[in-house]
């Protein structure tokens, strides 16, 4: 059976590929800017707070959103469920991450 702490180790890591990639080519910044522009105006009012906490990371540097995406705390197991860095990856890596995960993690 799949449990919390088990998604949040796979979120956990995916989110490291992500801010690898990010770190690799800082220009892909510009899809967390913009998923979070997009999703101030879509998502539920409960939400808000946590896009909130990912937009002021980002206001204060590249260096604290990517810190923040890969943080092992509780708060950052709870805002990596809405991360803006969904699209980082394109969907190839995210299949081929998943796919990995799986096979080396029975319970997923």
């Amino acid at each position: 059976m799949t449990t919390h702490s088990d998604l949040d180790a796979r979120s956990l890591a995916l989110h490291r590929l992500a801010v690898q990639k990010v770190r690799d080519d800082p220009s892909l910044l510009s899809i967390v800017s913009k998923n979070l522009l997009h999703w101030q105006d879509t998502v539920c009012p409960g939400t808000q707070a946590y896009l909130e906490q990912w937009a002021d990371a980002l206001s204060s540097g590249e260096q604290t959103i990517l810190e923040l995406a890969v943080e092992e705390s509780e708060n950052a197991n709870i805002l990596r469920q809405c991360s803006p860095f969904a699209g980082v990856l394109d969907h190839s890596e995210r299949f081929s991450f998943l796919k990995n995960w799986r096979e080396n993690h029975d319970s997923l």
